[in-house]
């Protein structure tokens, strides 16, 4: 994971923060609503659906956009 992490950060310039790995995390997982995965990474509750939607629109925060894509394949590899 740690790989993928510097290669995202080095495309992009711009350094993902814990919340915003652990929220890829659980989008990857694919149980949770985005609001949840924001809520569980941290993020305030009254603000976790409009973080979900900040992180996720592509425009503000395209490296976590990558990070989630690469943390995809990365699994679809895997299993």
């Amino acid at each position: 994971m740690g790989s993928i992490k510097k290669k995202v950060e080095e495309e992009h310039g711009r350094t993902l923060t814990n919340r915003q790995m652990t929220f890829a995390k659980y989008i990857v997982e694919g149980i949770y609503s985005n609001t949840e995965c924001a809520r569980k990474a941290g993020y305030s509750h009254d603000l976790a659906a409009k973080q979900a939607s900040v992180l996720l629109n592509g425009r503000d925060f395209p490296h976590v956009l990558e990070y989630i894509q690469q943390l995809r394949e990365e699994r679809e590899r895997r299993y």
